[in-house]
């Protein structure tokens, strides 16, 4: 309804991804980004699928620009960490996950359930941090 509405770009960007169209979810995301000024939400999502597709340098280079900014102004741990999941730098994610529940983003709720997420949920060291955060333990019982 509204083409200049971010958060509705950014919501047909989400959509667009889960349904594999990463072409149009990457030019929607881009609108929304400039609309937004750059919401950190948009890029991350962005550098996910940019790494996602092979396109791991161009992601990089925006990660970096993320991470700087973090250094001046409060960038969403989660958002930063999503990048490097998205190039599958376990590492950093972790770090990040870190930092994010050590500030209590609020953006740590989704983690549990955000699909994106589902590659680490395998891994004991993910569902050690999910236990630790009280989010979404449940879904890493059993």
């Amino acid at each position: 309804i509204e083409p200049d509405f971010w958060i509705g770009q950014w919501q047909l960007g989400q959509a667009y991804e889960r349904m594999g169209r990463t072409n149009e979810a990457l030019e929607v995301l881009a609108h929304a980004s400039r609309l937004s000024n750059g919401n950190s939400k948009l890029v991350s999502l962005t550098v996910y699928l940019l790494a996602r597709t092979g396109r791991a340098n161009e992601a990089r280079e925006i990660l970096d620009t993320l991470e700087c900014r973090a250094r001046d102004v409060y960038v969403p741990p989660v958002a930063v960490a999503m990048g490097h999941l998205g190039l599958n730098d376990k590492a950093q994610v972790f770090e990040w996950l870190e930092q994010a529940l050590a500030v209590r983003d609020v953006h740590l709720i989704y983690v549990p359930w955000d699909a994106k997420w589902e590659a680490l949920r395998g891994e004991q060291r993910f569902r050690d941090f999910l236990r630790r955060s009280e989010l979404g333990a449940e879904r890493v019982r059993g």
